[in-house]
Order: C-alpha cells, then sequence, then structure tokens
C-alpha cells in the first residue's frame, strides 16, 4: 500500500517549511558575514553595501528557485502517487479474478 505524502515526512513537505528556514536563517548568514557593523546604519554606496545588495539579491534569486523546484515536486510526486494507485488497483483487481 502507497505511504500517504503527508505522512512520508520533510522531504515531502511544503516548500513553505524550506523558505520559512531559509528566511529565519538570512539575518544570521548577514551577521556572519559582515562581522561587526561600524557604520551608521544609513544606506550608502560604499563597496560593503552594494556587496550586500548583491548577496541579497542572489540569496532572493536562490529562494524563489527553491520555490519553483518544490512547486514542479509536488505537482510529480502527486502524479507518481495516482498512477501507483492505480497500479495496485489493476494488480488486486487481478489476483480478486484468480480466486
Amino acid at each position: 500500500m502507497p505511504v500517504p505524502i503527508g505522512e512520508v515526512g520533510a522531504y515531502a513537505g511544503s516548500g513553505g517549511i524550506i523558505v520559512l528556514v531559509a528566511m529565519k536563517l538570512l539575518p544570521f548568514l548577514f551577521k556572519k558575514c559582515n562581522g561587526n557593523n561600524k557604520g551608521n546604519g544609513k544606506p550608502g554606496k560604499a563597496k560593503t553595501c552594494i556587496d550586500r545588495g548583491e548577496r541579497m539579491a542572489k540569496y532572493d534569486t536562490t529562494i524563489k528557485q527553491l520555490c519553483i523546484n518544490m512547486n514542479r515536486y509536488e505537482v510529480t510526486a502527486e502524479t507518481a502517487r495516482l498512477e501507483n494507485n492505480a497500479a495496485h488497483e489493476k494488480i488486486f483487481d487481478k489476483l480478486d479474478a484468480l480466486k
């Protein structure tokens, strides 16, 4: 009997879990990468500001791609589950016919 997707666990969970974890880790990543913030806290045109903006854009692209991939995975997993159920029904019908 196939295992429902909801009971499988983390790998079959929604993409929201991955996005949530990524969004919670981003502030820690920026603190780790930037060290002490000795500036005035205002945005500017300093090299660190430009680098930070480029990193944020890169992380944003990565998170968006993770969401797209998770949506594709969910559709594929659902299709595989339906095909698996149909195949099992055929097998059970043939077994019942043999009785």
